[in-house]
């Protein structure tokens, strides 16, 4: 008895779900694209937050090397200027320091443009996502 009260039930809801005025139909699809659109501004957010957040570190690597490079160049002048006026060996350990800088400071300005290339500052999910909600709706207006 209850299954058929269900079903009479089920049945009804369909039929008034078929019998609801344009009018309502496109208010309800006003308002569903409207929270859709803020969860797809939510999403693109939350993405370009997180390509920002990639981009500062590779800034900092970046800048690390650049800094690295800057501390070898002057140890190579340095170890130049005094080969140069004092002709003694200690230009040789300034220089060897500042190859050594000049090698770390390579290698953290290469782990910086890597970094750097790997960004993807367009919003791949929220575009696609954006797509399909395009075609979607343009399903339901048909």
């Amino acid at each position: 008895m209850r299954d058929v009260h269900v079903n009479r039930e089920r049945e009804g809801h369909s039929a008034q779900r078929e019998t609801r005025p344009l009018g309502e139909l496109f208010s309800q699809l006003a308002t569903d694209t409207t929270l859709l659109m803020r969860q797809e501004v939510a999403l693109a957010k939350k993405e370009l937050q997180r390509s920002l957040a990639q981009a500062a570190g590779g800034a900092v690597w970046l800048a690390v090397g650049a800094i690295l490079a800057t501390v070898g160049l002057i140890a190579v002048l340095t170890s130049v200027i005094l080969a140069l006026a004092l002709v003694m060996p200690h230009w040789a350990a300034a220089l060897l320091v500042g190859v050594i800088f000049l090698i770390l400071g390579a290698v953290f300005a290469w782990s910086g443009v890597k970094r750097f290339s790997q960004l993807q500052l367009i919003p791949e999910r929220t575009a696609q996502t954006l797509r399909d909600d395009a075609e979607m709706i343009r399903e339901k207006a048909r």
